[in-house]
């Protein structure tokens, strides 16, 4: 018994010492390039290879030069390993040098890390390559457009990728090659870039610089563009131009209050606004008949649709804006150019292009979409510019959104939309149903009904790891069953040794 009790405790032990087999059979890394300017992202793939199901972190190794971008936790937490997995990492470094220690790494639960062999990549000071370009000042009038040239050589004894960017000022539209992109210039080659740059129609005189940066060199090569308005235009020397002497901006979040003291009949009034938060008008150019005096003009993004406005538009919507204004009416006014900026975070987050955007204006029971122009962009933001008969309420959306102006019920209908719970994810996606209780007929505000999801580590899966658990487990259900057995055993084995006992003393007796 006793030599039974022993083996079963020793099966125990060896079932809980036993190491957990690694399911991390290979990782490997690998770079989309080899070569590249300082200031311009790499793309580093890590593969992982695993044997049967399980979950992993997993990282990129790499020196402190080297800063990731993509993902912005800098590794991928508990991935799900079938197979194989590649996960990707956008990296740049901000010294020159060659750096040959970068690696993949995998770390299975409760594993060791598994490593891939280290990869090198070499980053170059932008100088390694040579940008010329064609003009580096030019004078142009309103409208006028000329062509910008710029080329990038590449005198060494390797390819080299970099990145490039092409920065218009707000007057200055350009159009052509991209203006920004990742490209290779092969070894002892060059490559030419082309765009048409147009002066806006509603520039203001002065100087505006056009940029190219290369890598993380800013003003690899600069334009600089003298525009040359005449003294009779919005913004020439016979007109009143904003933050002059003469006239007051005062601007804070989501307002900015104009103050111009007079105006002269057929004149133009060019008021430039700061870039604010929550202002997206940053010049107007009001242009009147009549002679006007201490004028006020308020504008101010208010945060949905004016309780005098009865109805939106079918489109999406980015702002809506106010302008309140004391001593000038619509009767004074001429024309009235605005130009606005519109964040290209917004853009991309709505999918909308940046062409597709129009200013409206509220006027006679609807919204009636005014003549915008793109004009140029920035890093952050695509600029427009429209033409107003007057002030009233304005909306920034997306163009053919302005419907007729609707009567009886369905200017008494509001929208009053449900919805289900999210369904489960299926295929990275989940839906739900969403209704309309006062069932208007438009979907207006109807909230979205599907969205990506990402769907969890698997409820049900044998990994030896599982196994071994539950045989663990069984296990110590059998020593303590058979324990329970033998120690069983005994006391009866005992008890029948006592009643034998009894019984022959209970004969000697008789």
């Amino acid at each position: 018994m006793n030599k039974i009790l022993f083996l079963l405790i020793i099966i125990t032990f060896l079932v809980f010492t036993i190491p957990v087999l690694a399911t991390i059979t290979d990782v490997s890394t690998s770079a989309s390039v080899t070569r590249a300017t300082t200031g311009t992202n790499v793309v580093v793939s890590v593969t992982t290879t695993s044997s049967e199901s399980d979950t992993a972190d997993i990282r990129l190794i790499a020196p402190s030069e080297i800063s990731i971008s993509d993902p912005s936790a800098q590794y991928y937490p508990s991935v799900s390993v079938t197979g194989q997995v590649t996960k990707p990492f956008t990296i740049t470094a901000g010294t020159s040098g060659t750096y040959s220690n970068i690696y993949g790494q995998a770390t299975p639960t409760g594993q060791s890390p598994v490593s891939s062999t280290p990869i090198t990549i070499v980053f170059e000071d932008p100088s390694a390559l040579t940008v010329s370009g064609s003009p580096s000042s030019t004078t142009k009038s309103r409208s006028e457009s000329f062509t910008l040239s710029i080329t990038i050589s590449n005198p060494q004894a390797n390819d080299i990728t970099t990145y490039y960017a092409l920065t218009c000022p707000s007057e200055i539209s350009c159009s052509g090659d991209l203006t920004s992109n990742t490209i290779t210039v092969s070894s002892s080659s060059s490559t030419n870039l082309q765009w048409t740059a147009t002066v806006s129609s509603l520039a203001t005189a002065g100087a505006k610089t056009i940029s190219f940066q290369l890598g993380d060199a800013t003003n690899a090569f600069t334009t600089t563009v003298t525009v040359s308005v005449p003294s009779d235009s919005p913004g020439g020397s016979g007109a009143i131009i904003g933050g002059g002497p003469v006239t007051k901006v005062t601007v804070s979040k989501g307002n900015a209050n104009i103050t111009i003291p007079s105006i002269a009949a057929n004149k133009t009034a060019v008021v430039s606004i700061t870039k604010t938060e929550d202002v997206a008008f940053r010049q107007i150019n009001i242009s009147v008949a009549n002679s006007v005096n201490n004028i006020k003009i308020v504008i101010t993004k208010i945060p949905g649709l004016p309780a005098s406005v009865t109805h939106e538009i079918s489109g999406k919507i980015y702002h809506y804006i106010e302008i309140n204004k004391e001593n000038i009416t619509d009767v004074n006014v001429n024309k009235i150019y605005i130009k606005f900026a519109v964040n290209k975070t917004w853009l991309t987050d709505n999918n909308v292009d940046a062409l597709n955007i129009a200013l409206y204006r509220w006027n006679n029971g609807q919204w009636n979409e005014l003549e915008t122009d793109y004009v140029s962009e920035d890093v952050s933001e695509v600029f427009y510019q429209a033409e107003s008969p007057g002030f009233s309420y304005f909306l920034i959306g997306t163009k053919g959104g302005a419907p007729a102006a609707p009567t009886g019920a369905a200017i008494a209908c509001k929208e009053s939309w449900s919805c289900t719970g999210w369904s489960s994810c299926i295929n990275n996606q989940q839906t739900r149903t969403c209704t309309d209780s006062n069932n208007c007929g438009t979907t207006v505000k109807k909230p979205a009904e599907s969205q990506i999801c990402e769907v969890g580590k698997a409820e049900f899966g044998i990994t030896i790891t599982s196994i071994l658990t539950y045989l663990a487990i069984i296990v110590i259900a059998i020593v303590i069953c058979v324990f329970i057995f033998l120690q069983r055993a005994k006391i009866s084995g005992f008890l029948r040794s006592s009643n034998k006992s009894t019984k022959k003393k209970n004969k000697k007796g008789t």
